[in-house]
């Protein structure tokens, strides 16, 4: 009984130091905003493009060229376009921002879960998507682009970026072209 009396007493004290929440776990992606169709002037014939801003002044300029002023505020998963959080969030010494273009069903929307990089040259971008309650989606294809915030050690350098290639899911026929922002067409 003492041990689950100090487990709470030490738990409590841990919610309390973190404003009264629970730590983020798992993948370390923040949906910032949520936006239809691919970057413009952005034409490319990958499955889908990871443009990394690594400064403010850069992130800055991404999302101005890529949120819209008039997109709603959303909370929670982004199934639809709208904006989830703000630049301010983000922490430039431990985070970069970055714009992720693709395309997911009409049926079941999708959005970035994870990406990884495995130090040899290789980001790998992990998706989700939410199959509202039915055991498939329609092969519509509806093209939508994210900012989100990721954890520095989870892209390459800029630097190493000349000769980095990308997957989607882990699947290299889901080709992604990563670059700095922005990518040239």
């Amino acid at each position: 009984m003492r041990a689950t009396r100090t487990t709470i007493i030490l738990l409590t004290g841990l919610l309390l130091l973190t404003g009264c929440s629970w730590p983020t776990l798992g993948p370390s992606v923040q949906t910032l905003a949520k936006v239809e169709g691919w970057r413009p002037g952005l034409e490319e014939d990958a499955f889908a493009v990871l443009e990394i801003a690594y400064d403010d002044a850069t992130a800055r300029a991404l999302w101005e060229e890529n949120v819209p002023a008039d997109l709603p505020r959303r909370e929670g998963t982004p199934l639809e376009a709208g904006v989830f959080g703000e630049l301010g969030d983000v922490d430039f010494a431990e985070q970069v921002v970055a714009l992720y273009s693709s395309g997911q069903s009409g049926s079941c929307p999708g959005w970035v879960r994870d990406v990884d990089h495995d130090g040899a040259g290789t980001v790998d971008v992990t998706r989700a998507e939410d199959m509202r309650g039915g055991d498939g989606c329609t092969d519509d294809y509806n093209a939508f682009r994210v900012v989100v915030a990721l954890d520095r050690e989870d892209v390459p350098d800029s630097a190493d970026l000349p000769g980095v290639t990308g997957t989607v899911d882990g699947l290299a026929v889901l080709t992604l072209v990563v670059g700095e922002y922005p990518v040239a067409p």
